[in-house]
């Protein structure tokens, strides 16, 4: 099962909906968010996991438009992203692989996604600020600050080949997000042929 619980517009980064927001617990930070959307992907996870008895194989994450308009979001963002996965780890209800798959650096796979780099003629999202850079680091360097993780890079995924969003190029359209996926899935196999418990 894919559980879903993203929500667009949403970060670290707090935002005119206050606790709609990724981190792992409330923060006194003046530019940080809530934790409700965190909360929220853990009931569901754990929903999830007691209904249909299966296994937690891994985490994927692709966001971080909305942390990169802050400086300060974008300088915490690799410790805040540490601090949810760490969460995530620790309090996903236990499955078939027991209490050893779980805690703050459990063997449960995290894979992240580059933003996108389309231009059409609605923007030019191919030059990153000096913000979306740091966020974008953070993406590519995950494997240095989070135990068994790895990225997936989306820079090929641009017109005319890859169509931006409806909205706008900080968005992938429908095809990339296709290919993300497939890139995703291939990503998380790798991870697990890594893993001790790979039998499950």
């Amino acid at each position: 099962y894919l559980v879903p619980a993203a929500w667009g517009a949403t970060g670290f980064c707090a935002n005119a909906n206050g606790n709609l927001a990724w981190n792992a617990e409330s923060d006194n930070e003046e530019y940080l968010g809530g934790n409700w959307l965190t909360n929220r992907a853990l009931t569901r996870l754990n929903m999830t996991l007691r209904e249909s008895g299966g296994v937690l194989r891994g985490i994927f994450w692709h966001q971080g438009g909305a942390d990169s308009n802050n400086p300060d979001c974008a300088n915490s963002y690799a410790e805040n992203l540490q601090a949810l996965v760490s969460r995530l780890r620790r309090e996903a209800r236990q499955d078939a692989r027991g209490s050893n798959a779980r805690g703050n650096q459990a063997q449960i796979p995290l894979v992240v996604a580059t933003q996108s780099k389309g231009d059409d003629d609605r923007g030019r999202f191919s030059v990153y600020n000096p913000s979306k850079k740091i966020v974008d680091a953070a993406h590519r360097t995950v494997s240095e600050h989070i135990r068994y993780s790895t990225f997936v890079n989306n820079d090929d995924l641009v017109p005319p080949q890859y169509p931006c969003g409806q909205v706008s190029c900080v968005h992938f359209g429908a095809a990339a997000l296709r290919e993300q996926g497939r890139r995703f899935h291939a990503a998380l196999k790798g991870l697990w042929s890594a893993l001790d418990t790979y039998h499950y």
